[in-house]
């Protein structure tokens, strides 16, 4: 309880700290840069005084909550599985069921897990007439910056799903809709907690590309390599989006494709 109550007295005194004000002039009216990234917690909190985001005490679990982060993915690594019981194990392990790989974890201890295979082969990330006119969808201030590598510190897949699929059904967003319809049958309590892995994820597992297919090959999946790009949330503009491929001319495997392109693989993350 001391800790957390640590955390509180930070996280409210930070826009005050010497030699910083100038800077933090905008970021400290953001929630989530200020490390209330929770919409709810379960045992009492702190609400941001800017928004409807709450700082929740550090999980002290030996297991995650599937969907929701609760800092224990610091206890695992980058190539682990996340199991359908919401542990982390470097292996299979008796008893346990994996639901997919872990690629990204944050220095929060937010982690995020990669199916080991596709969820859906050939959908478009939306159709053609989404892409323009009053039916075109643009997500949160990343779209139509047009260059990659402000999408670095993007990592916040499931928002940006849940906007696009506020946009239209599945005949209009098919991938985002096949990972929220997702669910595998050993966690079907999942099902809406998948999403599309922002660009930022998608990056993190080019660089750790090793790992997450070993991770895969434990799974028996398929393996992220000489195989079809992947489909991020992340648009670039209002007709293409950035996607993780192993194409030559891409830049640490991130580069852009029209959304209506149906030869893409659809992955689907979540969050523990």
């Amino acid at each position: 309880m001391k800790k957390f109550i640590l955390l509180t007295s930070v996280l409210l005194t930070a826009p005050l700290s010497a030699g910083n004000v100038s800077a933090q002039c905008v970021a400290t009216q953001d929630c989530k840069t200020l490390g209330y990234t929770e919409t709810s917690c379960e045992s009492g909190g702190v609400k941001c005084p800017f928004g409807n985001y709450w700082a929740c005490p550090s999980s002290s679990s030996s297991k995650g909550v599937l969907g929701k982060c609760t800092g224990y993915a610091k206890n695992c690594q980058i190539g682990w599985l996340l199991n359908s019981d919401g542990t982390c194990t470097a292996n299979k392990t008796t008893g346990k069921t994996p639901i997919g790989v872990i690629v990204y974890i944050s220095l929060r201890g937010c982690g995020q897990a990669l199916t080991a295979t596709p969820v859906a082969t050939g959908l478009p990330w939306a159709i053609e007439d989404a892409t323009y006119g009053s039916n075109s969808i643009t997500v949160g201030s990343f779209a139509d910056r047009g260059n990659y590598q402000d999408f670095f510190n993007h990592y916040d897949g499931y928002e940006d799903t849940l906007k696009i699929i506020s946009k239209g059904d599945s005949n209009t967003f098919p991938a985002a809709w096949a990972t929220v319809n997702y669910a595998p049958s050993e966690a079907p309590n999942t099902k809406g907690k998948w999403f599309l892995p922002a660009v930022g994820t998608l990056e993190n597992v080019n660089l750790n590309l090793s790992a997450v297919n070993e991770g895969i090959k434990k799974m028996n999946g398929t393996e992220i390599k000489d195989v079809s790009p992947i489909w991020s949330s992340s648009e670039q503009t209002t007709s293409s989006v950035w996607v993780l491929t192993n194409y030559s001319f891409a830049e640490n495997g991130i580069y852009n494709f029209r959304k209506e392109r149906t030869d893409l693989e659809t992955r689907a993350a979540i969050e523990f």
